[in-house]
Order: C-alpha cells, then structure tokens, then sequence
C-alpha cells in the first residue's frame, strides 16, 4: 500500500505541522506502508534534508515571503496549481493525506475523484476562522465553502483536538471524524542535561501572528524591566508577521532587551529551549480561535522550559497540569498586568536541572509524538481501506 502526502511544508522545516505530518508518515512506515510526500522545496539551498527510510519526499518549488515561509494565498497558488499536476500525472497510489490549507484539500479532492482514491484531512484548526481576523467577509465566505466542500469529501478528518472537531461540525462537514490528541517529538525535543539557564531569558519559538498576540509578553517585559532593569531578555526564534507591533508594545527604553532570531533547526532550538528560565506560548482571545492549541507549549515544555501562557485553548489546561505537577509554569488570562506576574514568578523561583528533567519525562510520557502517530496511523490506514 502506498500513500501520498501533500503539503506546503514538510520537515525539516521547523513547526508543529511538518513535525506532526514526518512524525504520521513514518508511523505509516512502521505499520509496513510505502509513503510519498509531495511538498515544496526547501527556503535554503543548504537546509538540513530530511530522510526517512520507506519516506520518499519530493519537492517543488514554491513562492515564499521575505521570511522564507510559504504564507498568503498567492505562495499557497504557487504550490496548489503545480501540486495539482503532479498528483494527476505522478505515480498512483492508494490514498491521500492531505495537510491545510484548504485549497490545497480541493486540489486533492479533484484529483482522488479522478483517480478514484479516498483522502484524509488532517485538520490542525479551521482556516476560514483563523482569515477572519485578516480578511474581508467576502474573502471568508469564499474560504469557508472551499473548507467545507474539501473536508466533505474526506473519508476521514482528523480533529487535532475537541475544540476543532466542534467548529469542524458547525461548519457543515459531515464526514467520519476522529480528535487525535497533540503531541511533540520526544526525541528531539528533550532536556539536554547540563543545559543550565545562564542570563535570565525567555523564549519563544515558532509563529508570531495576530492570532497569537505574542505583543502582550513584550509589554508585559516592559513592566518587569521597570522594576529590575536588565533583570530579563526576550528572545523570538521563527516568523511571523508582528514583529512590529511586538516592540511597540515595549517601551522604547527597554527594546533593546527583545531579539527576533531567524527559525533554526529542531534540534537547536531544543537546546535553546532547555537553557532558558522559561518559554512563553498564547493564543490570542477573540479572534475566532480560541480553540487552538499553542504546540509550542508542549515543545517547550518537553525540552525541561517551564512556560508562561496566556490567554484561550486547550494548551491552558495542559500548562495548569504541570503547574499542580512540577510547580512549573503558570496559564494565566490574556492580561498585560498578569501575563507580568507569571513572567516574574518564573523569575523568583526558576526551575532546576532535577526539575526540569521530571517535567520532560512527564510530557514525554503523556504527549509522545510517536504514540500520537501511532494511533493516527491506525486510523488512516483504516479510512484509506474501506
């Protein structure tokens, strides 16, 4: 049996949904299955190339932004319409995953009613809900028939949690669907033993969009270096579109103390991770996404970083449990004036090597990425076979 995956991005490329999508096909592999992906070409010549044994990955080219991510409607045109012709004319297989944004869901669904092949959607969130906090009614209306004849015609969605298979419902997909749960690679998001917090600093990794509103922790910064100046430093690793409305939210006295670093490999941020005070993840409340989960929480967390969150979705209660577990990390609303408090308290009682290491162990035995695919495995090949 063979199964193709399609999606824009894909390992090595540093994110929750390349990790999650390497993490399902080589889960496929294990359970004796041949796995093609069909994504884009890497943004750097001399990016780390991913390689799987029973995973062939085959790139393309695709338009990216100055940040060297594959964002906006135009760059997705850039990979749907080839992908589309690839997949027509490319060798055949048995089914397909299919990975957001929608558009490129309806290329799939064109081409498995052609080929007569089912498909699966992995859904990480709702799209259309996410474009309504950029785009105009028009724009969201159009998206949203797209989404919802796209996930129609799946013969599985996968809901990455409760709150994303409900808007998946209310948005009028009938099709089988299963909430597969979050996890993140164990393996190489871990503690790395003598990685000590050396300067007080917080980080955060990933995405930094309006649908994230990572602007509260800078203002939040502001008011802490107030009180101890030079007592903390804020460090961005990964993309995103709000840099400038991150500093402007800190006092211009204090800007100096916030970095925006380009995305690194996994594996360095793992180690960036591990040495800092603490990690910082949110979702933004009020922009129809308050069901998302922040995966940067898990990540960070499975590196031994205690995180600081703010605001809405499911990553809050997870935060909260390791609080009551490890004394690590507090989830707290959406509030300038509290998202401070957590940041300080992190500050006054950091967390040692010995806790660290119980925190990572903690998540690896409850959010492994491998036992997540494993069962996302399962449930693939069984909608692929009927």
């Amino acid at each position: 049996m063979t199964i193709t995956m399609v999606s824009r991005i894909f390992a090595p490329e540093p994110g929750a949904a390349p990790l999650r999508l390497a993490a399902l096909a080589e889960a496929l592999v294990r359970a004796g299955k041949r796995v093609r992906v069909v994504t884009a070409s890497l943004p750097s010549a001399d990016a780390e190339i991913y390689e799987s044994e029973g995973v062939v990955v085959r790139r393309a080219w695709v338009k990216r932004n100055r940040a060297g991510y594959v964002r906006g409607y135009v760059s997705y045109l850039t990979f749907d319409a080839p992908a589309l012709v690839r997949l027509l004319f490319g060798a055949r297989c048995d089914g397909y995953v299919v990975e957001p944004p929608p558009t490129t869901a309806a290329v799939v669904r064109l081409v498995a009613a052609i080929r007569r092949r089912p498909y699966v959607y992995y859904a990480a969130d709702v799209w259309s809900d996410a474009a309504g906090s950029l785009a105009g009614g028009m724009v969201v209306r159009v998206l949203r028939r797209v989404e919802r004849w796209a996930l129609n015609g799946a013969a599985l969605v996968l809901a990455v949690s409760p709150g994303v298979a409900v808007r998946v419902r209310e948005l009028g997909v009938t099709s089988r669907l299963v909430v597969t749960g979050f996890g993140v690679d164990t393996d190489v998001f871990r503690y790395r033993a003598g990685s000590a917090p050396g300067a007080p600093t917080f980080v955060y990794p990933g995405t930094y969009s309006e649908r994230h509103g990572a602007d509260i922790f800078a203002a939040a910064l502001g008011l802490l270096l107030d009180e101890r100046p030079g007592g903390a430093r804020l460090d961005f690793y990964g993309t995103g579109t709000d840099a400038r409305k991150i500093l402007d939210a800190c006092p211009e006295r204090h800007r100096h103390a916030i970095a925006f670093h380009a995305p690194v490999a996994a594996d360095r941020i793992a180690q960036i991770m591990s040495a800092a005070t603490a990690g910082l993840a949110s979702v933004k409340p009020g922009e129809n996404y308050d069901y998302a989960f922040a995966t940067k929480a898990l990540a960070l967390m499975a590196t031994g970083c205690p995180v600081v969150y703010a605001g809405p979705g499911p990553a809050a209660g997870v935060v909260d449990e390791v609080a009551r577990q490890h004394g690590a990390g507090r989830a707290v609303e959406f509030d300038v004036q509290a998202v401070a408090d957590a940041m300080r308290n992190v500050l006054d009682n950091p967390l040692h090597a010995k806790g660290r290491q119980g925190l990572a162990e903690w998540i690896h035995e409850h959010h492994a990425a491998r036992s997540v695919a494993d069962r996302v495995a399962a449930h693939v090949l069984d909608a692929l076979s009927t």
